[in-house]
């Protein structure tokens, strides 16, 4: 009882002690008006005036501290914010993941337009190819910064490390750009990437890019702000209405997709990628017009392309054609154009200005040219806006006085006179006409037997199950240029990867060995020694495969459903011709494909055997370019037959 009594009373001290402060600080605020005055104005000279330069110092500082500090924490918690939301990386095939891309854009009524870039990836297990830096073009009219390239923790979501960034590297004249390296320990770690673009003295902005990227992406965020007495003019394709939000001064647009899937990066389908365009100016005509008015601008072939070119016969023109598309600045966009000295005292360049360069080529030797565009987004009404990086591809049409058939030419694609490269087929084309309007046109792609890929085998297949022999390679047409990645003619130094790269074989310890290259007029001929092991060899039994072969680009037709279109028919064959040991029979005859007879997709499967040969044959014929319905469901099967065709195992026996 005494201690409880005790903590009784001290407790009630306790609280006294408290209210009487309080109420002496209360009453001591109550004072007359002019003494608080003069208190308040002595402390201020007092503690003030003596300190003025160290304390404007210290608070810069500290203000520049709780930036940073607001920033990093800002970005963690949007990172923690994808985290909880972006769906595990199974979901996507377990690689690398764009969680975030955002561009968030600010346009004011003096002319500054300033583009704020956000990007972060969550990296798989190893760095992508493509990913190992990222290149960002600047020009000299804009201001440019990279504010934050750094390595996250993907658990914490919390700053682990800064990237390299090589700061105004120069690619060629009037080509410099900041690079941030990606490095091998950002495997299986966030990166951020943050930058900042601005430019003065626009009498309007523009904007245009694809939504989709080389891997999965997240989510996809478009702002962009504008002064409330302009008009925005956009054009969308895969996306819905934006959001607009109005105020005093500014109307401010966002778009936000979610879930995009890589784009289709072989060219063989057509498919409709969602994209979106904007300016504060409208007309699909004018920024036709504004193009061709750029590349009247261009310089004049330079001594060297008219060095190549000799006296104009069109094999030289061809050749100094082609030489011009080795000269390439692969890292920027294909869209990227400069000021006419600089790219007359450059070496390398982008594809448009390859285009624009090659039209001041054939013009010098007196061929008429006419540039067609092809579009992101199809120009469907009245107010598209009149963005210039909306148009996509340019394709030169080339004529000859007194010939009727014109010959068409793309940057980066082999050129021949007389043909029409697989990707200007079946697609829109738009060109200004001298009235303010445009024309249209679609290419028909060149017949099926001209897009042709014929694999020849012979092997001859050891008792031990190994084999030795040889495959003549040919590519024409079509699959020539969608194989051709830009890097040049195919020589027996890349042959092997030209082969590689673009065809899968389902054979253990397959290696090849270049024997000959013969150039085409239309693709390649090439011919490989083979050493592979076909056959595992126990006891009596041996089990073989059949080397079949699968172009890569002809696997993304598997994601297709009601339609499918692509560029260009085509034909495959395989023939294969293996010697054996002649005391193996074949136990048993495979299931062999016969599909679509009648239709305009046909496919047919032969193998015969004798006593120690084996013959086999596969012709897959795709006539028609737009399949829909029961076509393309024959289509999809057929491409399902001719995949088990290339991992088909035969069983044998010791007789």
């Amino acid at each position: 009882m005494k201690i409880a009594f005790a903590k009784s009373i001290a407790v009630f001290a306790l609280i006294f002690t408290v209210v009487f402060c309080v109420g002496a600080e209360a009453k001591s605020v109550k004072q007359p008006k002019n003494q608080t005055a003069k208190i308040s104005k002595a402390v201020k000279t007092k503690t003030v005036k003596p300190k003025k330069p160290a304390a404007q110092k210290t608070s810069g500082a500290a203000a520049k501290r709780k930036s940073v500090r607001k920033a990093v924490s800002g970005m963690s918690d949007e990172l923690l914010r994808l985290k909880n939301a972006v769906p595990s990386a199974e979901t996507f095939g377990g690689g690398s993941v764009i969680w975030q891309r955002g561009d968030v854009m600010t346009a004011d009524a003096n002319g500054a337009f300033e583009k704020k870039r956000t990007l972060v990836v969550m990296f798989g297990e190893h760095i992508p190819d493509g990913w190992q830096e990222i290149v960002y073009p600047h020009t000299e009219d804009s201001s440019f910064a990279v504010e934050e390239a750094a390595r996250y923790n993907p658990v914490t979501c919390i700053k682990e490390h800064d990237l390299s960034v090589a700061r105004n590297v120069k690619f060629d004249e009037g080509a410099e750009a900041d690079v941030v390296k990606i490095d091998p320990n950002c495997a299986g770690s966030l990166v951020v990437v943050v930058t900042r673009e601005k430019t003065n003295n626009t009498d309007s902005i523009e904007w245009a890019e694809t939504m989709s990227e080389t891997l999965p992406v997240w989510e996809r965020n478009v702002e962009v702000t504008i002064p409330s007495l302009s008009e925005l003019f956009w054009a969308a394709s895969g996306l819905g209405e934006p959001t607009v939000m109005s105020r005093s001064k500014t109307k401010t647009y966002r778009w936000q997709i979610t879930n995009q899937m890589p784009a289709n990066t072989s060219g063989l389908l057509l498919t409709t990628k969602s994209a979106l365009a904007f300016s504060t100016k409208k007309g699909f005509a004018a920024a036709l017009k504004d193009l061709d008015t750029l590349a009247e601008k261009f310089p004049e072939p330079s001594s060297r392309l008219l060095t190549e070119a000799g006296t104009g016969a069109p094999k030289k023109i061809e050749k100094a054609v082609n030489e011009l598309w080795e000269h390439h600045i692969a890292s920027f966009p294909d869209d990227f154009v400069r000021g006419a000295s600089d790219i007359a005292a450059s070496r390398t360049y982008s594809r448009w200005e390859q285009a624009m360069l090659a039209a001041k080529l054939f013009k010098h030797f007196g061929y008429g040219v006419n540039i067609w565009w092809t579009s992101k987004i199809m120009p469907d009404n009245d107010k598209i806006p009149a963005a210039h990086s909306m148009l996509d591809m340019p394709i030169l049409e080339i004529t000859k006085q007194g010939e009727k058939k014109s010959s068409y030419c793309i940057a980066g694609l082999p050129f021949r006179f007389g043909k029409v490269p697989s990707a200007a087929a079946n697609v829109d084309m738009f060109r200004a006409t001298e009235d303010g309007d445009y024309d249209t046109k679609v290419l028909k792609p060149r017949p099926a037997a001209e897009n042709a890929l014929d694999f020849d085998w012979d092997l001859k297949v050891g008792d031990d199950g190994s084999a030795k022999g040889t495959l003549n390679f040919t590519v024409t047409g079509g699959w020539n240029s969608l194989f051709d990645k830009g890097d040049g003619s195919v020589t027996a130094e890349n042959a092997v990867d030209y082969l590689t790269r673009n065809i899968a074989v389902a054979m253990p310890n397959l290696t090849f060995t270049v024997k000959k290259v013969h150039t085409m007029e239309s693709g390649y001929k090439i011919a490989f020694a083979v050493e592979c092991i076909p056959a595992i060899v126990h006891a009596d039994r041996m089990l073989m495969r059949i080397p079949g072969a699968v172009p890569r680009a002809v696997a993304e037709i598997m994601n297709e459903k009601d339609i499918i279109a692509i560029h260009f028919p085509f034909k495959i064959t395989q023939n294969i011709r293996m010697k054996m040991p002649k005391h193996f029979r074949l136990m048993q005859m495979p299931p062999l494909s016969e599909m679509g007879s009648g239709t305009k997709s046909v496919l047919r499967h032969a193998i015969k055997h004798w006593p120690g040969k084996l013959a086999a044959e596969s012709i897959w014929t795709v006539k028609d370019i737009d399949s829909g319905g029961r076509t393309a469901q024959t289509v999809l099967e057929e491409l399902s037959a001719q995949m088990r065709w290339s991992n088909m195992d035969l069983p044998f026996k010791r007789k």
